[in-house]
């Protein structure tokens, strides 16, 4: 994104614990990046606050940006070779579009799905997935 140099970003990166709550004030923040947050085993819940947490702290029209290792369908376990051996948890694409396509959001994007796949591991082509959305 082409941010003015004095914007208001939080991130979340993998392996670093998902906060119970954004440090950040309402309203106050011009883009949240969640960076392979989900690619650690996380419950549902934790998924759900993380994305409810970024909407309350985003500006009104900030944007929401979702980067991670997504699959055709979620992988509880991959044993990925690389870099891609952080990853432990590999959540479905089509879900992860569906939490950032919550009622505090719009203008949902898919800016990224690599093609050919990053990995294939039990049948399922896992991607370098990139997407974008701007509170309501």
């Amino acid at each position: 994104s082409t941010l003015p140099e004095d914007a208001v970003v939080w991130e979340h990166r993998l392996g670093t614990p998902i906060p119970v709550r954004i440090d950040a004030c309402d309203d106050s923040v011009d883009e949240v990046r969640l960076r392979g947050s989900f690619n650690l085993p996380t419950s549902p819940e934790d998924r759900e606050r993380l994305i409810t947490e970024a909407a309350r702290v985003l500006k009104p029209g900030g944007r929401l940006l979702l980067r991670m290792l997504t699959g055709e369908k979620e992988h509880a376990s991959p044993s990925l070779s690389g870099p891609g051996s952080v990853v432990k948890f590999v959540p479905a694409k089509d879900d992860l579009m569906q939490l950032a396509a919550t009622s505090a959001f719009s203008g949902l994007r898919l800016l990224k799905y690599d093609d050919p796949p990053c990995f294939v591991h039990d049948g399922i082509a896992m991607r370098e997935t990139h997407i974008e959305s701007f509170k309501a």
